[in-house]
């Protein structure tokens, strides 16, 4: 058997059953949406939900680090599959049915229209802040920070690298595809000494940790 790692687990009581059946997540939370009974107990809280009970459900959020945050039993629409969906906003939002009784979300009270099964969509606000993590890493721009010179050359030119770079290496390829030189690079200035390669146009990459950064073109004349 190959054991399967996992960073946190939590698990919910009632007093018959209870089913998780949505989860949606964003950088900072994770929402949870399920079918219960009639008390829902998630870590050292109980829960029960506000009106007529009909297929009670529950909607959960924990931090990423699975605390749980926020949790309501709902009265209702725990008899299908109750979605819910987080935005980068931290709002979450549920959707599902629910059956001919009176149904109680938040402060809202929604009357069927079927006697059989009533559609539903509902947005949750947390009033506690959001801290999302929005920031984008940035890649370096390494066309502002590199110059060849002179180009076109003779096979001897020199790399200026302006800015840091982790394991460095320049690497000429030909015009069919072959590698004809590679060389170790770092910040400031290389000089590359290239003799004997033939008269034309060659193409360079510049690798940063085996990744490609920057790549153009030199003629060798």
């Amino acid at each position: 058997m190959i054991a399967v790692p996992r960073l946190w687990v939590r698990n919910s009581l009632s007093t018959s059953y209870t089913s998780g059946t949505s989860v949606s997540s964003n950088s900072v939370s994770v929402l949870v949406a399920g079918s219960t009974t009639s008390l829902l107990t998630l870590g050292t809280n109980t829960y029960s939900p506000i009106g007529t009970l009909f297929d009670p459900s529950f909607i959960a959020k924990y931090d990423t680090s699975g605390n749980l945050i926020f949790a309501q039993a709902l009265s209702n629409s725990g008899d299908d599959w109750l979605a819910v969906s987080a935005d980068k906003f931290c709002n979450a939002y549920i959707t599902g049915d629910y059956g001919p009784v009176p149904f109680v979300v938040g402060t809202n009270t929604l009357i069927p229209t079927s006697t059989v099964e009533n559609t539903f969509t509902s947005k949750l606000t947390f009033t506690t802040s959001c801290n999302l993590i929005t920031a984008i890493p940035k890649v370096l721009d390494f066309d502002s920070f590199l110059k060849f010179y002179p180009n076109p050359n003779s096979g001897s030119f020199n790399l200026q690298l302006d800015t840091e770079i982790s394991n460095g290496e320049l690497i000429l390829i030909n015009t069919i595809g072959q590698k004809v030189y590679e060389q170790t690079v770092i910040q400031g200035n290389n000089t590359i000494n290239v003799p004997g390669l033939a008269k034309g146009l060659y193409n360079y990459v510049l690798l940063q940790n085996k990744q490609k950064v920057n790549s153009g073109k030199l003629v060798i004349d």
